[in-house]
Parts: C-alpha cells; sequence; structure tokens
C-alpha cells in the first residue's frame, strides 16, 4: 500500500514558494489537525528577481481563494490596476511611418444582442469605423486612455464592471503571501540547501542544510528558481531550449521614481518596440517600473543601455539599470516522482504578458486538484506534466504572434522573426485557419490554454492582421445590429469616464487602513 502524503516541504521562497504555501495551505488544511503540514525553508541571501511586476486577471481569483483582502492587498503589494497592455510601434517602425498603439485589453469585446460575436463585423467593415479596433468593440480601451480605474469602491472585492488584473511591486507581494501563510499554519525555516537525499526508489528522501539540519517531508516543491536544485539538479528533469522561436534572452531593469509624486497613473502596462526588442513600464504608486528586453544576438548591452537611457530621459539619471541574463525554456517534466517545479525552476519565457504569475497560478491550482494524498505520484505526475506541457507550449506559440505579425524591418532582430522556420507548428496551423476568418472558441481543443480566442482577435487586428472575408459575406447577416452595438459602445465609453474613478485617486483612497470595496 502506498504511503499517505501527509508532509510538504516548499523549497525556496519568492512570489513562486510563498504563493505555493498560501494556496495549498488553504486547499489542504494545513491548520487542521488531519491536514497536510507544509515547511518552506529559503535561503536568506538570493533576493526576488521581481522582473515585470505585472500579472492576469486569473490573480483576482487566486487572492480570493487564499484569502486575502483586495484593500489589503493594494496597500501592502503597492498594487495598482492593470486593465491590459498598450503596444506602441509593434506594428510597423516609427522612423518610416507615424507612431501606432493598439491595446490588448481584458475586457472581451461586446457581443451583439443575439450572442453574435463583434470582432468579424469590424474586421469586415473596419474602413467603416473610424475608431481603432478595441476602442470599437470595448469602452475599456477609453478608460485606460484616460487613465481611470477598473472599479468603484462601493464594488466587491475582485468584482468590477471591467475585468482587470493588477501591477505590484514583487518583493513586497511575495511578504504579503509570507505573512498570511505564517497565518494559515505554514512552517518558515532560513536556510541554505547543502545537499539532496534520494531513496532507492530514486524519490528525495530530505534535504540536507548548510550547518546540518536535515529537513524530511513526503513531497517537495521546488521553488528555487534558475537553479532548479531539485527538479533539475537531482531529478534529472531538464529544460527545453526556445530560444530558436523566442529570441530575447536579456532584460535591463529600472526603477524610477516619479517626478511628480501624485501624476496620473497608467492602468495598463505599457510596451514599446525597440530595434531588437522592446520597453515595458508599469506604473506603481510611488515609482515607474521599466525595463528594456532584447536579444543578446542582435543587440550588445552597451547599445541596450542607451536604448533605455533614450527613453527614460532625464529620468534615467536617478535609476541603475541591473542586467538579467534569461533562461528561456521549459521543463517538459515539470513533475518527477515526488517532486514538483514550480515558477523559474520550472520554466521563463519573458515578461511579456505575465506569463510567468499565471504559470505559477495553473500550476499550484493543479497541484491542489491532483494532490496524491495515498501516495499514487506517477498517474498524477503524467498528468500534471501533460497539461504544463501543453500551457506552456500555447504560451510559446502566444508569445510569438506578437514578433511574428510585426513589419518591422529596422533591425533583423524583427526580420529574423518572421522566418517561418522560427514559428512553431501550433501557430502556423492557427495562421493558415485564420487566413479566412478570426480565431474562435472552438479553435481551441484543450483546456490548458491559457489565452481565450479573443485575446488573439485583439492582437490580430491590433496589428493590422487582415483575414479574407471577402467571399464570406453571406456570413454576416446582423450588420444593422452590429452597427447599433458600435454606436452603443461609445455611448457607454463617455458615461464610464463620467462615473469611473481617476485611477491615482483610488489607489490613495486604499491606503488608508479603514478603507474597504464593496
Amino acid at each position: 500500500m502506498a504511503k499517505t502524503v501527509n508532509s510538504i516541504l516548499i523549497v525556496g521562497g519568492g512570489t513562486a514558494g510563498w504563493m505555493s504555501a498560501a494556496y495549498l495551505a488553504r486547499h489542504l488544511g494545513s491548520d487542521l489537525p488531519n491536514g497536510v503540514k507544509i515547511t518552506l525553508v529559503e535561503s536568506s541571501d538570493i533576493p526576488v528577481i521581481g522582473v515585470g511586476e505585472g500579472t492576469f486577471p486569473s490573480i483576482r481569483t487566486t487572492l480570493g481563494l487564499i484569502g486575502i483582502d483586495e484593500a489589503e492587498f493594494i496597500r501592502k503589494a503597492d498594487a495598482t490596476f492593470k486593465q491590459g497592455i498598450k503596444f506602441v510601434n509593434w506594428e510597423t517602425d516609427p522612423a518610416t511611418t507615424s507612431e501606432h498603439f493598439y491595446y490588448n485589453l481584458f475586457e472581451n469585446p461586446h457581443m451583439i444582442q443575439n450572442s453574435e460575436d463583434l470582432a468579424p463585423y469590424w474586421a469586415f467593415r473596419h474602413s467603416k469605423y473610424n475608431p481603432s479596433f478595441s476602442d470599437s468593440v470595448s469602452f475599456q480601451h477609453g478608460i485606460c486612455e484616460s487613465k481611470k480605474a477598473p472599479k468603484q469602491q462601493s464594488d466587491k472585492g475582485f468584482f468590477a464592471p471591467m475585468n482587470y488584473a493588477y501591477h505590484l511591486d514583487a518583493g513586497k507581494l511575495a511578504e504579503l503571501l509570507k505573512e498570511h501563510s505564517l497565518r494559515l499554519g505554514i512552517k518558515h525555516l532560513i536556510g541554505t540547501v547543502d545537499k539532496v537525499n534520494v531513496k532507492e526508489n530514486g524519490e528525495i528522501k530530505s534535504v540536507l542544510l548548510k550547518g546540518g539540519k536535515t529537513l524530511e517531508a513526503d513531497m517537495f516543491i521546488d521553488c528555487t528558481g534558475f537553479a532548479a536544485l531539485l527538479i533539475d539538479k537531482t531529478m534529472g528533469s531538464k529544460r527545453k531550449p526556445v530560444d530558436d522561436v523566442l529570441f530575447v534572452d536579456r532584460a535591463l531593469v529600472a526603477q524610477v521614481p516619479y517626478e511628480d509624486k501624485m501624476c496620473a497613473i497608467a492602468s495598463s502596462t505599457l510596451s514599446t518596440a525597440q530595434e531588437a526588442g522592446w520597453l515595458w513600464d508599469i506604473g506603481l504608486r510611488h515609482r515607474r517600473g521599466t525595463g528594456h528586453v532584447y536579444s543578446s544576438r542582435h543587440s550588445t548591452d552597451e547599445q541596450a543601455e542607451r536604448v533605455l537611457e533614450k527613453y527614460l530621459g532625464a529620468s534615467a539619471k536617478k535609476a541603475s539599470p541591473r542586467l538579467l541574463k534569461m533562461q528561456t525554456g521549459y521543463r517538459e517534466k515539470h513533475w518527477v516522482k515526488n517532486c514538483v517545479a514550480v515558477g523559474l525552476s520550472g520554466g521563463f519565457l519573458e515578461p511579456l504578458e505575465a506569463t510567468g504569475i499565471v504559470l505559477i497560478e495553473a500550476g499550484i491550482r493543479m497541484i491542489g486538484d491532483y494532490f496524491p494524498r495515498h501516495g499514487d505520484f506517477d498517474i498524477v505526475a503524467r498528468h500534471y506534466n501533460r497539461a504544463m506541457r501543453e500551457r506552456y507550449e500555447d504560451a510559446v506559440s502566444f508569445v510569438k504572434l506578437h514578433y511574428y505579425l510585426s513589419r518591422r524591418e529596422d533591425n533583423a532582430f524583427w526580420i529574423d522573426n518572421r522566418d517561418p522556420s522560427s514559428v512553431p507548428d501550433y501557430l502556423k496551423e492557427k495562421l493558415e485557419l485564420w487566413r479566412y476568418r478570426l480565431p474562435r472558441a472552438s479553435d481551441f481543443h484543450s483546456s490548458n490554454r491559457l489565452f481565450s480566442h479573443e485575446i488573439y482577435q485583439y492582437i490580430l487586428l491590433g496589428m493590422g492582421y487582415k483575414p479574407d472575408l471577402i467571399a464570406n459575406q453571406s456570413s454576416f447577416p446582423f450588420i444593422r445590429q452590429a452597427d447599433n452595438e458600435f454606436q452603443n459602445i461609445q455611448i457607454a465609453k463617455q458615461n464610464a469616464l463620467r462615473v469611473m474613478p481617476d485611477h491615482r485617486e483610488l489607489i490613495e483612497a486604499a491606503q488608508d487602513e479603514n478603507f474597504s470595496f464593496g
């Protein structure tokens, strides 16, 4: 009979470690007499990487399940609202054409009254409509442009008229999750792993810390980041590189204080394409988180630093950029025997679309769902590995799409990204399907996909992709209803602009400990 799994050791802290601890403590009843006991051990000399500082809307569900109050989260994680991503100059080089931007919004495009998809009607008759696609199909575009918040104080915690996520301070988020985890019964230890002891059957038995302390557990979660001390160094699960598809492998990261402490805060991530990569710009309460993501094959570190300095302007004098060398790729086996990788130990693609945190969320939810209390690791591992592999494959293709659709010619970086040999077959097949129509929900057969068909619509139409719909004119019987809905959206935008609070104003109000939503 298999051994009952009653204890988990999480090795490593940061967002991955403490989010795993908090979620599994709630899900597995760590504070109950018969619950699974969880210990987290972390080294005191390993900093939180905290690259993109962005999240996906799923974070709201995760925080709610963990039991964290939204207002407390905003205060303690220095969080602001994120309603999508504004992509600037990704389609063409502004030196040869006018500056261009589009939004990938978190709010899905509106539907026609009879639940007909509105997006194809815009694509079919886009020349008739002056606003961009995102501005035509959702009033959230206008909310973002005006730096408004997605909700009012009267809206309940984690709920709002519009879909949203957050920007945050990764270090402060880890501290909040740690504080909450300890309340949930997590045991916390400081120590550096010196050796991993393995049983005869290949499972991990214990870890030996420097200083001589041995920690045993029934199950181990590897949150040691790029080091991957357990999943790679001990269990032998190697990383599958994706640098032949995604070329960016460097990031220059800089935190920049505001010149005006009460200036407006953007409620979307700003992503601005550059000659050999792109820049992110994220607005928190007291500072901007910025970074230049680029390919070392197409730019030197010195060139990349000049690009970042030019973008920051006078603010560059107050910035001290740090260089991150990123290992792009993922484990095809995230779960081996009694060891599971979560976070950077399992894989890293790049900071686009906050994929890192959303993959952490997906992983810990499945660990909770599949948890092998009776020790049946092998069958659970097969299901888990298939699901995570599909998620990473989906994410790789999704990120690649942003580069592949660009028509920039100013650097070999963009030209090389359009080389068909660098495009996954999965994406090629989808693009062939979308030559004559837009993405639909039925195009995605796995429940493990991370990104909805609506998100693909925002990117395709935002980047100027034009499916050939002429032969399908008979497939658009609701043109009058679509025209009415486009008009209704513009009216709704004006109404929303009048009633939704200023983003900075709501964030400042939430700093009061007596503030609450709902």
